[in-house]
């Protein structure tokens, strides 16, 4: 079977009383345009790697990296590789 991403994808994989978990795959080259959330969230990359963009400029993220996302902070995602990353908010 092959498992390569062809489209982004998100699902949410966890709905609770204070936080839910969704679940992207983006593919190598993919970005998801700035912009703004408003509640504080954490990214975990799962596998691959992304830039993470915001105001301040891009941070490379990794498989196993997390990384913390204020609320009304603008930001971006850029796929460097096929990619899956979990956001939890």
């Amino acid at each position: 079977m092959d498992s390569t991403i062809t489209k982004r994808h998100s699902e949410r994989v966890f709905s609770g009383n204070t936080f839910g978990v969704t679940r992207i795959s983006m593919p190598a080259g993919d970005s998801l345009p700035e912009h703004i959330s408003n509640q504080p969230a954490l990214l975990v990359i799962l596998s691959g790697k992304i830039r993470y963009c915001d105001t301040s400029g891009q941070k490379e993220l990794g498989t196993g990296a997390t990384h913390p996302i204020e609320a009304h902070s603008p930001h971006g995602l850029i796929a460097d590789t096929e990619s899956v990353l979990l956001l939890i908010r």
